[in-house]
């Protein structure tokens, strides 16, 4: 029964959309070191749930939000270093099905 499980768990895990962190950064995929690390403080700054505007409560130049935060730092964590991104570039170039840019972004 337990082999029944883990094969529809295998199924369900390699149809899921992955996270593309060059589409979260903002940044193109042949961007500089230089400039991912100032997309994820740009982005860090606008989304960090911590930081409050002094500005007018419209200002769009903050918009508190937890999960794109988030998803801002896992994307700078990998990007960031030379190994985990040219895995992350490997997997994207072998699957690309997988990392397509949802609409609702």
């Amino acid at each position: 029964m337990a082999a029944i499980h883990s094969a529809r768990s295998f199924a369900t895990a390699t149809s899921a959309i992955e996270k593309d962190y060059y589409t979260i950064l903002q940044v193109p995929t042949h961007a500089t070191p230089e400039e991912v690390k100032a997309a994820y403080r740009a982005l860090a700054k606008k989304h960090h749930p911590d930081v409050r505007s002094t500005a007018n409560a419209g200002d769009a130049s903050h918009d508190p939000d937890v999960e794109k935060f988030r998803d801002v730092v896992e994307a700078y964590q990998v990007l960031s270093v030379r190994e985990s991104r040219a895995a992350f570039d490997i997997s994207r170039k072998k699957n690309p099905q997988l990392y397509r840019q949802d609409a609702a972004d």
